[in-house]
């Protein structure tokens, strides 16, 4: 069984999230459609930490179709490999 964990906070709060996420031995951490953008916080995570990162739920809607591929790929690029992208509406 894996286990992921949040990233807390605002961007600004990201790599010490992260941090502490992978000094807890989890898998990997997510984060979600709120406050902060989805995709900026996995990009400051991913230089971090080697845990796998995803989006628990971007929406999708909001964004054009372009946008969305380009932050998704752009996240799977800076991480090496280790992104996986969840969508909602």
């Amino acid at each position: 069984m894996k286990v992921h964990l949040q990233v807390d906070g605002s961007p600004t709060q990201a790599t010490a999230s992260a941090t502490e996420i992978a000094a807890t031995g989890a898998d990997g951490l997510f984060t979600f459609e709120g406050q902060h953008d989805v995709f900026f916080p996995l990009i400051v995570a991913a230089g971090a930490t080697r845990c796998e990162l995803m989006t628990n739920v971007a929406i999708a809607p909001p964004r054009s179709p372009l946008h969305l591929a380009h932050a998704a790929y752009d996240v799977q690029l800076y991480s090496g490999g280790r992104f996986r992208l969840g969508l909602g509406s």
